[in-house]
């Protein structure tokens, strides 16, 4: 599917009509050999040339992940630097009507580093996404929540509430009805041990924690 050197962390989602998306980070020979996020599908039997996803030129950008929609759109988030070179942050880029939107930052802790945003979408086609970053106070991790219900990202939603531990590695699911479930890594300070936590939106609003 690509051909350029150091290709990494593929990603993949089948769309209705069962044809394959995909998506990585690699370099760009082009370019400095600057880690890109590219996109590729197969339809009628023949990959697409890879489309360049990340437009930060100059700077790193890590880890994809994909999901498609019941139209056969695909979204996809990743992390990477921002246009400074400072910090990571959480970015989206989505395909609907076959032409890719520009990338959008999503995370809005801006001088504090966020990381691995997971993707799900719903059987309405919104997208939902949680990613672990710093707080504000740049002392705990954290994980955030955000969704796109009708045109428009949502600010993050804070989903953790142990107040003095950090929390890691979000994952989300949704049920039929298209509400988000999440888990994370968060230190208990009742066990004195690292659990694992459950949260649950069940009215399709925003996420509480449990």
């Amino acid at each position: 599917i690509h051909e350029h050197s150091g290709s990494y962390w593929p990603s993949i989602a089948i769309d209705p009509s069962d044809n394959p998306h995909v998506v990585w980070e690699g370099y760009d020979d082009e370019d400095g050999y600057y880690y890109w996020i590219w996109y590729a599908t197969r339809a009628g039997g023949a990959w697409s040339d890879p489309y360049r996803l990340s437009t930060q030129s100059g700077y790193d950008q890590y880890d994809p992940k994909i999901a498609v929609g019941p139209d056969g759109s695909a979204h996809v988030v990743w992390y990477g630097y921002d246009a400074g070179g400072d910090y990571y942050q959480v970015y989206y880029a989505g395909n609907s009507g076959g032409a890719w939107s520009a990338p959008v930052r999503l995370s809005t802790n801006l001088q504090y580093d966020q990381y691995d945003p997971q993707i799900r979408v719903g059987p309405e086609g919104k997208a939902h996404v949680v990613w672990y970053g710093y707080d504000a106070d740049y002392y705990y991790y954290r994980v955030y929540y955000a969704s796109n219900p009708g045109g428009a990202w949502t600010d993050p939603v804070l989903v953790s509430h142990q107040p003095e531990w950090d929390s890691y590695y979000a994952q989300i699911a949704l049920d039929l009805c298209g509400n988000p479930h999440v888990v994370w890594d968060d230190y208990d300070s009742t066990t004195y041990e690292d659990d694992i936590w459950y949260s649950a939106d069940i009215t399709q609003c925003i996420v509480r924690a449990a």
